[in-house]
């Protein structure tokens, strides 16, 4: 080693690190990108030190932070390289944790570039290997975002499975958090159903339930839902009020992305109320606050929504500049629906005979362009406008034939679109009545799984007040044969002595109350991966011990059924106390019970 301090080096390089994570958790995304950066020409610039494992996982997990900053600032193509390479360091070093954090990015980065099949092959293999890692939050992470995958597809039935898979599991870990995010994507699935009623009773559910949480961005997201079913229902003053909440509340957060988020769809209600210049002055404020978010995706939605809104006013200097500005962004990300837009807006603008530039040869070339784009992408509908802008253009310069094409392309477009139209009808019907045959099964799933943990909670109870009246009868026995031995000489020792041996091998906990425990923890399962989420701290007797107090058990019960004393379950009650943070007047049975 030349001139420098290994342990000294390794410890800056985990204080990197650990700031790089910090700055993740609070959202400052530029911030995490310039630490790893500055972490990684650390790492990969000294040739003097040891590479070992623990630097290797240093290395995964500041390259994940890396990708991690990446995609959530909209560089999909530059975040992919960090992800891939964070898993094959993960793979080299062992470090499964860290691997399953690695596949989670990758599978996320291809699917927001829209390459679903990859995004779902990641996803199922970081879901087999949080099974095998016996990670059960991990595993509600990974179906649900498999969940994700298939609502992208458009495949409601496999979404609606995967969601209410994940749902359970968060139910079964008391993670409310993760409960109210599933419930809000179950009221998307309806959304998209225009199953608007189930679709508000899932919203209002994971609105009330991140309330009481007091998850605020929970709360906003939930509300900026809702403003959207309001809108597709038409009623604009009602998706405006929700709207508005929403953004008041991103706004109280400092919550950049969602605040965006609310003014854009504002903007979108007033675009339906014909409000133009209302609607340009919420998309300048979303444009500004993902330009301050290096949010390149959504900036190109923004410069898209405001040439829409100078198209309305008839300014089309000023919307033809916005449509080519969105198209330039579009083309860098890689976004093929938004350039097939852009490209259609562009033709539309060069196809308004009012326009100062008015060019049917450009309005040609860009329609063309959106009209190949729109069939590679099967985007079908998209193209009516196309084609109907093309028809009067070719009649404007009077080319009757190609006129006649694209009338021709229009008519058995627009008899195909309400063909499909009426096949979504029909699988919507489809779709309600698997729905109905699902929530219908889960229902009586849900009963049956009621009905035999009674059954089991009944069994446990009576096997563990069995076992306590067994140990304290054998205690007393135990009292008794100790008073006895005062009197006792010669071989009557020896045999009381070897009384007292069967006794206590029968009482104690590891030989006879194995299966008992292993009962408890099947039966508790849920109460004791609560209790370990929120008070982690607690060690392996004290969760055994709060377990039973859970269930109402007193600590001299407790202390026949462990076969301690008296005395130290008190002291383990009073260790579980304190970590729980409990006052002395505070009850630690009404505190476990609310677990």
């Amino acid at each position: 080693m030349k001139n420098i301090n290994e342990n000294e080096w390794f410890a800056n390089l985990m204080l990197l690190a650990d700031s790089a994570e910090e700055a993740k958790i609070a959202g400052n995304w530029k911030e995490v990108e310039r630490l790893t950066r500055s972490t990684l020409v650390t790492l990969e610039g000294n040739k003097y030190v040891v590479r070992n494992n623990n630097v290797t996982v240093i290395h995964a997990r500041v390259c994940r932070l890396l990708s991690t900053s990446l995609w959530k600032r909209g560089y999909q193509k530059e975040a992919l390289p960090s992800a891939e390479k964070a898993l094959a360091l993960a793979i080299n070093a062992g470090c499964r944790d860290e691997e399953v954090k690695a596949l989670h990015n990758i599978g996320i980065v291809h699917e927001d570039i829209s390459e679903y099949s990859i995004a779902l092959s990641y996803y199922q293999k970081a879901l087999t290997l949080d099974e095998e890692l016996g990670s059960r939050r991990g595993v509600a992470l990974h179906l649900c975002c498999i969940g994700g995958v298939y609502f992208s597809l458009s495949d409601y039935l496999l979404a609606l499975e995967y969601f209410h898979k994940s749902l359970a599991v968060f139910e079964e870990l008391g993670d409310n958090k993760g409960v109210a995010v599933n419930l809000g994507n179950i009221g998307n699935v309806y959304q998209s159903l225009s199953d608007y009623p189930r679709s508000l009773k899932y919203y209002h559910e994971a609105l009330a339930l991140d309330e009481k949480l007091g998850v605020k961005t929970g709360v906003a997201r939930h509300l900026g839902n809702i403003g959207r079913v309001y809108r597709n229902l038409g009623d604009c003053p009602l998706a405006l009020e929700y709207y508005h909440k929403a953004l008041a509340l991103d706004e109280e957060l400092a919550n950049k992305r969602g605040m965006a988020r609310h003014l854009c769809n504002i903007g979108n209600v007033y675009m339906n109320l014909t409000e133009y210049y209302r609607a340009l002055e919420y998309y300048r404020k979303a444009l500004t606050m993902n330009e301050e978010l290096c949010s390149k995706a959504d900036v190109a939605l923004n410069l898209g929504n405001i040439g829409m809104a100078f198209w309305q006013l008839s300014d089309y200097p000023q919307a033809l500049e916005h449509y080519n500005k969105a198209l330039a962004l579009d083309e860098e990300l890689g976004i093929k629906e938004g350039i097939a837009s852009d490209f259609c807006n562009i033709g539309l603008v060069y196809a308004t005979p009012n326009f100062q530039y008015y060019s049917p040869d450009k309005a040609e070339k860009h329609l063309l362009q959106a009209a190949k784009m729109n069939e590679e992408l099967a985007a079908k509908s998209q193209n009516i406008i196309v084609f109907q802008t093309l028809a009067e253009l070719y009649e404007q310069q009077e080319h009757w034939e190609k006129a006649n094409e694209y009338n021709k392309k229009n008519a058995a477009l627009k008899e195909e679109t309400r063909s499909e139209e009426a096949q979504k009808q029909s699988q919507k019907f489809h779709y309600e009545r698997k729905i109905t045959e699902m929530e219908h099964r889960q229902e009586l799933e849900r009963k049956d799984h009621e009905q035999t943990m009674a059954h089991q909670r009944n069994e446990l109870a009576h096997s563990i007040n069995s076992l306590v009246e067994k140990n304290k009868f054998l205690k007393t026995l135990v009292s008794d044969i100790i008073e006895i031995q005062r009197f006792t000489r010669g071989e009557g020792v020896l045999k009381s002595d070897e009384l007292m041996e069967k006794i206590f091998r029968n009482i104690a906990w590891q030989e006879t109350n194995g299966q008992l425990e292993r009962q408890i923890n099947d039966v508790q399962r849920e109460f004791i991966s609560r209790i370990q989420l929120h008070y982690p701290t607690l060690t392996r007797m004290e969760v055994k011990i709060a377990t039973l107090l859970g269930m109402k058990l007193t600590s001299p019960n407790i202390a026949a059924l462990l076969f301690i004393s008296v005395r130290t379950a008190e002291l383990h009650r009073a260790r579980i106390r304190r970590k729980m943070g409990l006052g002395a007047k505070e009850n630690v049975y009404l505190a476990l019970g609310k677990l």
